[in-house]
């Protein structure tokens, strides 16, 4: 029989127990290549990754998950994983790393924005309709700075 994932976070106790697991799981000995929380989450316990980030929050889980999180990193960087296939792997099934990524972006993408719109000026002028009729003003003709000096 099948277990449906799960719709709801998990109680204190629970949450306790399920970091105990999590970290044996992470720092156990094994031929099996662990290198993604997902199959922890996912396929032992079913749960849906929307779930996995809440529970990651809750006091009482987060000190396992900092626990298993450094020994999975730990298992990879002593695993024997073909360069190619490491990062790549890795970019497509470690969620977690796909969100820093794409926070990442994000910030860079308005970074960028920002120093354009740095970049680009607009001057609003009023002028008195008398005094602007028949005129054709150009934004080479407004200085840049301003002379304050008397003359």
């Amino acid at each position: 029989m099948e277990t449906r994932p799960r719709t709801t976070t998990p109680s204190r106790e629970e949450c306790i127990k399920l970091g105990q697991d999590l970290v044996v799981w992470a720092t156990e000995e094994t031929t099996d290549l662990r290198t993604s929380f997902s199959f922890w989450y996912a396929l032992k316990h079913n749960f849906i990754y929307e779930e996995w980030k809440l529970m990651k929050q809750k006091e009482e889980f987060r000190p396992y998950y900092e626990k298993a999180r450094a020994a999975l990193a730990h298992k990879l960087h002593k695993q024997q994983i073909e360069k190619g296939l490491s990062h790549r792997y890795i970019g497509m099934y470690d969620r977690e790393l796909t969100d820093h990524e794409s926070q990442l972006a994000d910030a860079d993408a308005a970074r960028k924005k920002a120093i354009e719109g740095a970049k680009q000026t607009h001057v609003t002028m009023l002028v008195n309709h008398d005094l602007a009729a028949g005129s054709d003003i150009s934004a080479k003709a407004i200085p840049e700075k301003c002379d304050k000096s008397p003359k």
